[in-house]
């Protein structure tokens, strides 16, 4: 993959001498194991493992929405006039972007219809087996944000054979999104957590006189 975006050979070889006959050990109750071989993976606690991840994980999106047009256009624009509505619907000064996933350490795809989220889901099921990577099933979710709540039905997105569990709200990113769109519970949910974190201080910090 670094090859792929033009990373100098030097460079490539330095990096791959870091992990060239790597082996590792286990300790349990106090006895050490053998030395056994390690093919993959990057070393725990190296500053370079979580830059290479990026790295790699960056490209799968180039390969999973090659020749895709789903997403979810948005409009916007960069001269400080966001709040502005009538300069927001004028069109002179705008720029367009299909939003389709978001990425920090776990995935986003976004879709309007549940058939464009079906075939997002698909693509990126290949990528991931493209690139040798394993989509944790327990952990991906279906949430809908209907437009109205009275007459929808709960969505049904299929990896493989199973269906995937559809919830009302999950946390990503440290943020509260629900099927509503209501901020309520977002909201509610960093005040709880900032009280956690301000009653921690007690002992330390507020009955300590000497601060």
């Amino acid at each position: 993959m670094l090859r792929k975006i033009g990373c100098p050979e030097k460079l490539v070889k330095i990096i791959q001498s870091f992990y060239h006959s790597m082996q590792g050990q286990v300790i349990d109750g106090g006895e050490v194991s053998g030395l056994f071989n390690i093919a993959s993976g990057t070393k725990q606690g190296c500053v370079l493992a979580p830059l290479l991840f990026c790295i790699f994980f960056s490209l799968m999106p180039l390969v999973t929405f090659q020749n895709c047009d789903i997403g979810i256009p948005v409009e916007f624009r960069t001269d400080r006039s966001v709040f502005n509505l009538r300069r927001l619907q004028a069109h002179t000064r705008t720029f367009a972007a299909l939003v389709r996933d978001l990425y920090a350490d776990d995935s986003v795809l976004m879709a309007h219809t549940q058939a464009e989220a079906q075939d997002l889901f698909n693509r990126f099921c290949d990528a991931a087996i493209h690139f040798g990577l394993t989509i944790s099933l327990k952990k991906t979710e279906v949430l809908l944000q209907p437009v109205d709540r009275l007459t929808s039905t709960p969505p049904v997105v299929m990896a493989g054979e199973t269906a995937l569990p559809v919830v009302q709200r999950f946390c990503y990113l440290g943020s509260m999104i629900s099927s509503d769109a209501n901020i309520d519970e977002d909201i509610s949910s960093s005040i709880a957590k900032a009280s956690y974190s301000f009653g921690r201080l007690t002992r330390r910090l507020w009955d300590d006189h000497g601060i």
